[in-house]
Order: structure tokens, then sequence, then C-alpha cells
């Protein structure tokens, strides 16, 4: 990012806007990605979660979030936007 687009770190993690987007860039063990989020609007954990099981898929829920596995075994997030 620093060499090609011009960007200076700041820190060791960033956050990159666009739109209503943003993206999180942290330092982690190894290069990857660790998961990705959907904000969506009027947000219900308890539906999601019921949705999610109901296509077949394992949901976690931590506090107001809900996490599940994409079919890559990457790790989706939903959340209130």
């Amino acid at each position: 990012y620093e060499k090609h687009l011009g960007l200076k770190p700041t820190g060791r993690e960033g956050f990159l806007t666009t739109g209503k987007g943003w993206l999180a860039l942290f330092q982690g063990e190894k290069p990857g990605l660790n998961h990705y989020c959907y904000s969506i609007a009027n947000y219900d954990p308890a539906d999601a979660v019921a949705r999610l099981k109901a296509a077949g898929l394992a949901p976690r829920r931590e506090d107001g979030r809900v996490y599940f596995a994409d079919p890559d075994g990457i790790e989706c997030q939903v959340a209130n936007a």
C-alpha cells in the first residue's frame, strides 16, 4: 500500500473507507483474511442465527454479532448497520 498507492503507515492497523464501506487492516501472525462482515439494517441476531441454521450452517453468537463459515471456510460476521 505504501509503495504503490503512496499511503503512509501511522500505526500497526489501518482503516480504509470508501462510500459507506470500510476495510480494517491488522498485523497478523501470517498473511491472509481473518473474517469479513456484512452490516445489515434492522438486524436481529436471533433471526440471523435461525436463518443460518435453517440453511444448514453452524452459526455462533457473540454479544450482538453472529459468525459462521462461508463455503470457502472463511469466517463471515453479520452485525447491525
